[in-house]
């Protein structure tokens, strides 16, 4: 039987810690890997919990017994993440030592006797053994005990048979049997030999396989990490470290290999890695069948590591509950708090309840309410720059109980972007009219709209009548039907959520100027008496301009009389002559003659009068020809005008709710859509003064988009600017994004 210096832990554990101050340091260059061992599942009525036992390792393969762990969260395959509780185990630990005794261990079975004496006095106190020896025989040298002084003594009875074999397979696959009457708790295999599964003369010597130990390991009701230690010689190579370091990595186990001077190193690294393990634990909702689970470590130091995955099976589909969790934190360019959120079954949240703590005074602010969704925004009132916070967000349900609660922690330290607003450019479009304003905004966080009016540029007033609401994203336009010509300042804010302004700019010396000819005939679109009253004033100051310009000097010219002046008569002309004297019948005969003259030798040709002798009369006109006698009509009977189909409407969806579920008939058209003088009027910013207008031509009901402001949909197509579309049954109609209307017809 083997002595046990009393001496022997404490110089142990001295050895132990001058070979890893030798070792590199590897772990604190931040260089770190989670190592699944194995998972543990108990299916519950609502859930699955699942604990997952995870050994952290440096990038040398050094187990991290001292790993500074901040949180842990554990992933499946289907992507939900759960936040798992963490630490070290309090189960205990069932550990059997499954030794080589075949032949070839005669000249080194004092050394792995030794070795494995040292391991286990240094094994955690929780650690209860067993002891199997093989060879061609697999024998239980003792069974569970946490006496260390029994186990040690147990060591004392492994021996080598000469020329016996090594039954590695059967070996490990009896001490996974043995496992399972262990009581409930960790478990794990060390498995140590120098040889690899053969008799003396090279036949396999195993009745079961290496793939029978893997499947055995890794069966979900019996999971047994087995940690492998292969003895190498320099004259021997009969060792297969490959498939050592391959059944190892597979159930979940660390590997070592070495000559016999680095045995009791071997043997203590792996019982120690068994001390250094970690355990989390979380509910899941897994679907039935096999599912893969992995977790994420966040290190103090904010280093994230990911191990590989690792199989379960769920017996069923478990359904989550509604869930959420905090991806991220940012902040707007106001410095609001914008937290990202991953909600699960968000329809069941009516709402969420949020409460702010400060956690250097411990704090806690009044809660308050907010809208479910992805993202929630605190006001960066609630804060002060470089505190630290705890936010707790609760969800609630229509009775306002508690669903879930998600905490976050951080520091106050937002970087504040001042948000720009420019006016690019303007454009008059005079056929309209309106002003066309080409916007770029920048960091405009939370914006709800835009307000845009006209200042007069002589006084730098509000223009009455000028001041409208637009959607981010549309196009600012500044209507100018109802506006005088002159030159305005065009005045642009960008508003919040909170009605706050987010930012302003301006545009100077906007120039409004259009024709009366144009005023007019925009006046007339629409209109018939407009264009009648306007033809009439037209045409009457034409015919005055012609009588007065053209008829009236013809008139005179050929009334006009040339009278020669002689010196008869008092004042020497013909006025003071009397009219019916002697000197004024031949004065008067003298002037028409000489009137005739001149009209003769203005046409060039030969008089025509008929009282002057060697003329000709002239010929008589043609009589002209004999109007065609009226072509007679049948008898038809005149078709009566097709019967104009009863429409109506159907308000879906309304700004403000009021019309929501009214029906208006369509009795006449055009049938007029919009928010002011129309048949049906919604009082929103949102719905032009005129929007859309349903016509009825041909035995067809029509829409037309009225050059909206947000535009007009059919049924979700989008018809502003393509004229008249047709409207059937069940057609849906939108006015910009807040109105909803369904055409029918009566008896359709």
């Amino acid at each position: 039987m083997l002595s046990r210096p009393k001496r022997l832990p404490a110089l142990l554990a001295l050895c132990w810690a001058l070979i890893l101050a030798q070792l590199p340091p590897a772990h604190a260059q931040g260089s770190y890997l989670a190592v699944i061992n194995y998972p543990e599942i108990s299916e519950g009525p609502n859930a699955l919990s699942l604990g997952l036992y995870y050994t952290m390792i440096d990038g040398s393969g050094q187990v991290v017994s001292d790993a500074e762990i901040q949180s842990v969260a554990i992933g499946l395959g289907d992507g939900s993440s759960y936040e798992a509780s963490f630490g070290k185990p309090s189960s205990k630990t069932y550990i059997v030592l499954v030794l080589d005794a075949s032949g070839s261990m005669i000249q080194m079975i004092g050394a792995m006797r030794q070795a494995a004496a040292q391991a286990v006095e240094t094994a955690p106190e929780d650690a209860t053994f067993a002891i199997i020896s093989f060879n061609n025989v697999i024998k239980v040298v003792q069974d569970f005990t946490a006496d260390r002084d029994d186990v040690v003594a147990a060591l004392s009875r492994v021996y080598s048979v000469p020329n016996a074999g090594t039954c590695l397979y059967d070996a490990a696959y009896r001490a996974l049997e043995h496992l399972q009457n262990a009581p409930r708790g960790r478990r794990a295999i060390v498995l140590f030999t120098d040889g690899k599964d053969e008799k003396a003369g090279g036949a396999p010597c195993s009745q079961h396989t290496y793939e029978d130990v893997i499947n055995f390991a890794t069966r979900q009701d019996a999971r047994v990490p087995i940690h492998t230690i292969g003895l190498t010689t320099r004259t021997s190579s009969a060792l297969n470290e490959d498939q050592l370091r391959e059944l190892a990595s597979l159930t979940g186990g660390f590997s070592e290999v070495g000559e016999q001077s680095s045995l009791s190193l071997l043997f203590i690294k792996i019982i120690e890695s068994m001390g250094s393990q970690w355990i989390a634990l979380a509910d899941v909702y897994p679907k039935l069948g096999e599912n893969t689970a992995s977790i994420v470590v966040e290190l103090a130091n904010g280093i994230r590591v990911k191990s590989s995955e690792v199989t379960f099976i769920a017996s069923r589909d478990y359904i989550p509950p509604p869930q959420a969790s905090v991806n991220t934190i940012s902040y707007s360019s106001r410095g609001d708090l914008v937290i990202n959120l991953t909600l699960t079954r968000a329809e069941e949240v009516k709402s969420l309840q949020l409460q702010i703590t400060d956690i250097r005074n411990n704090v806690p602010a009044p809660p308050f309410t907010a809208q479910v969704g992805d993202e929630v925004t605190i006001a960066a009132s609630n804060f002060q720059n470089g505190e630290e916070y705890r936010v707790a967000i609760t969800g609630l349900d229509e009775s306002g109980q508690p669903l879930f609660e998600a905490q976050h922690e951080f520091r106050y330290d937002p970087v504040i972007r001042e948000g720009e607003l420019q006016i690019l450019a303007v454009e008059l479009d005079p056929d309209v009219p309106e002003f066309v304003v080409e916007v770029s905004a920048k960091d405009l966080e939370g914006l709800s709209h835009y307000e845009v009016w006209l200042n007069a540029a002589k006084d730098n007033t509000v223009v009455p009548g000028s001041r409208r609401q637009v959607e981010p994203g549309a196009i600012v336009q500044v209507p100018l039907a109802e506006i005088d010509n002159g030159t305005y300042t065009i005045v642009l804010t960008a508003v919040g959520l909170d009605s706050q302004v987010l930012a302003e700019t301006s545009y100077q010396n906007a120039i409004y100027k259009v024709g009366l000819f144009t005023r007019l005939g925009r006046s007339a679109q629409g209109n018939l008496v407009i264009p009648c009253v306007a033809g009439l004033i037209l045409f009457g100051s034409g015919g005055l301009l012609f009588k007065f310009l053209y008829l009236d000097p013809r008139k005179e010219r050929r009334a006009g009389v040339v009278i020669l002046k002689t010196g008869m008569g008092k004042g020497g002309d013909l006025e003071s002559l009397d009219d019916w004297s002697a000197d004024a019948v031949r004065l008067n005969k003298m002037r028409l003659r000489e009137d005739l003259d001149r009209s003769r030798a203005r046409r060039h040709d030969r008089p025509t009068h008929p009282n002057i002798p060697g003329q000709k009369p002239p010929s008589p006109a043609p009589p002209p020809p004999p109007e065609p006698a009226p072509t007679p009509v049948p008898d038809m009977a005149v078709a009566p005008p097709a019967k104009r189909p009863v429409a109506r409407l159907v308000v879906l969806e309304s700004p403000d709710g009021m019309l929501d579920g009214r029906i208006f008939s369509i009795s006449e058209t055009p049938f007029t859509l919009g928010r002011t003088a129309t048949h049906i009027e919604f009082a929103s910013s949102a719905v032009s003064r005129l929007h859309a207008e349903i016509s009825y031509r041909e035995g067809t009901y029509t829409i037309r988009d009225d050059r909206s402001t947000n535009g007009t949909s059919l049924d979700g197509v989008p018809i502003t600017g393509k004229g008249d579309a047709p409207l059937q049954p069940g057609m849906v109609i939108s006015l910009g994004k807040k109105v909803r209307l369904r055409f029918e017809l009566q008896g359709g």
